[in-house]
């Protein structure tokens, strides 16, 4: 009960089973386990909180998902709750940064990370 307190102190999601939830963020060897309550909480919240341990603003960021449909991925919308655009908790989401140059990196991670 302690971990589910604290969580619920922190404002983070928690699962039926008492655990905090979150996504993984990845971004090419690196992957970030964020705590984030997805039926709540925002693309924008995620990126503020990863945004910070890689070193980059939130309008630097930009999250991206696979499509539950077709192949691909989608650019998740800054506006709505992780959950209206079918993310879970464990989801796995990929970070991409605007360079310096303004392009955007390409969606990458590394099998395994």
């Amino acid at each position: 009960h302690g971990a589910q307190m604290a969580a619920a102190a922190a404002g983070v999601g928690v699962e039926p089973g008492g655990l905090p939830s979150y996504v993984r963020v990845k971004r090419g060897r690196q992957t970030v386990f964020v705590s984030c309550d997805v039926e709540q909480e925002t693309p924008r919240a995620v990126k503020e909180r990863v945004g910070r341990v890689v070193g980059a603003a939130v309008e630097r960021v930009r999250l991206w998902v696979d499509k539950a449909e077709g192949g691909g991925r989608r650019v998740l919308d800054d506006e709505l709750s992780m959950a209206e655009q079918g993310v879970g908790n464990d989801a796995v989401i990929f970070l991409v940064v605007r360079k310096e140059n303004g392009e955007w990196e390409e969606v990458s991670a590394v099998a395994g990370t």
